[in-house]
């Protein structure tokens, strides 16, 4: 327990206190005595809240009531970890990459930052790329410097991304340090539970787990700057931010969709013969109606990983979608099309930009997805290094800095995906 947390749980117990004694009517001299000793506490005890509030432990953050999963409501924090957020707060990517550009050292808080991660001198922590407020839905980032500073700027309109499949897909990536990544996973018990006669003995299950040991692999994204903007960098700290963390996101993205299992490459959801689902399987022949749409996503409710068309997502190319939009439930245009039905009724709905459009036998793939989170992970390894280049291009008096992130992915429980293949042209 925090202090701050401490001083709200003795706040509470004085102020209960004051109000059982003041409701008395016919209090004594004690009980007197008592409101004033505890008055006099409990004016003590505001101001060391405030103190604490000022060191940073805000009071939010210390609610004596947490709840168990970080993922379902806020911990409360220690000493250390609001320490580490305010740290957090303060660093600039900007000055990063500044000192890759430039070749100079760094300090102050984020010299501190990359110490308590135990990073290199040219490594970068993933506190310090994470956009500094939630971005728009179409994640947008960087354009070149002015070429004059002294003219007023509006703000930098960026290159546009595709959000991430990933994260609809309930790939769980979790940030991990140095060494291999174990995700082990309950795979089968020899005997269930039996109801037993009486005296007979129980049989004891034998259990097998399945270890998943991932090694990281590499994934990199490519800056280049004029030596002149150099000078102007902090100004852009927003739209680097954005940029560099929603390239390598893409960029984890795609591999994710469509590695090949050929070395480096894991293998992704759709990746050929090696990849994690396999060729697929036929939804129904022919073009798809509005019943067989959802008929296919309603199939993956098998009572175990699903257990009603909220537990199914559904990521399709966008051929599929366009299906989808145009397939009535009966002919007349005020009718719910499938498309409609299924963003309304399932887990979620809808395209990837990852998934290839190309028509292979008139069909197009589509994820469905069931269950909880974490069947499928890719752990992030802390840290993008990044790596200076001042000699290719200079001639041109251009910098290239390249941001390193190192991954690994895999499904490690299959059975709560499906790759589906439909036909989308008679």
């Amino acid at each position: 327990m925090t202090e701050i947390q401490k001083l709200l749980v003795r706040k509470s117990e004085v102020r209960q206190g004051l109000a059982a004694l003041g409701a008395k009517a016919d209090a004594t001299d004690e009980d007197l005595a008592k409101i004033d000793e505890l008055s006099t506490e409990y004016r003590s005890l505001e101001v060391r809240e405030r103190a604490l509030i000022v060191a940073g432990d805000k009071p939010e953050d210390a609610d004596p009531v947490t709840g168990d999963d970080a993922e379902d409501g806020d911990q409360a924090e220690d000493g250390e970890s609001v320490e580490l957020r305010n740290l957090t707060g303060k660093v600039r990517l900007s000055r990063y990459l500044e000192s890759a550009v430039t070749e100079t050292g760094i300090d102050g808080a984020e010299k501190e930052l990359r110490e308590h991660h135990r990073l290199g001198d040219n490594q970068v922590p993933w506190s310090a790329i994470a956009p500094l407020e939630e971005p728009d839905p179409e994640k947008r980032a960087v354009s070149p410097a002015p070429a004059d500073t002294s003219l007023q700027s509006a703000a930098i309109l960026a290159r546009v991304f595709r959000r991430s499949d990933a994260a609809f897909l309930r790939v769980r990536m979790p940030m991990v340090g140095v060494g291999e990544a174990n995700y082990p996973v309950l795979t089968s018990v020899a005997s269930e539970p039996t109801t037993l006669a009486k005296d007979a003995g129980a049989t004891e299950p034998k259990v097998t787990f399945t270890a998943n040991v991932l090694s990281p692999v590499r994934l990199s994204a490519s800056y280049l700057w004029r030596r002149e903007d150099a000078a102007v960098m902090r100004g852009m700290e927003e739209a680097l931010r954005s940029d560099l963390s929603m390239a390598l996101n893409q960029a984890l993205d795609a591999a994710i969709i469509n590695g090949n299992g050929t070395a480096p490459n894991p293998a992704g959801f759709l990746g050929g013969a090696n990849g994690a689902l396999g060729a697929g399987s036929d939804q129904t022949g022919g073009v798809q109606t509005f019943q067989e749409f959802i008929a296919g996503v309603a199939g993956q409710v098998d009572g175990l990983y699903a257990y009603r068309l909220a537990d199914v997502r559904a990521l399709v190319a966008p051929t599929i979608y366009e299906q989808m939009a145009g397939a009535f439930a009966n002919s007349g245009k005020g009718d719910e099309a499938a498309a409609q039905y299924l963003e309304r009724f399932s887990a979620g709905m809808r395209v990837s930009g990852h998934i290839s459009d190309t028509v292979a036998s008139k069909k197009h793939s589509a994820i469905y997805q069931r269950g909880v989170a974490g069947a499928a992970v890719a752990p992030i390894w802390e840290g993008v290094t990044l790596i200076r280049d001042e000699i290719t291009q200079a001639k041109k008096g251009q910098i290239v800095v390249t941001g390193i992130m190192l991954y690994n992915f895999k499904v490690i429980r299959v059975a709560q995906y499906h790759r589906a293949l439909i036909q989308t042209t008679a």
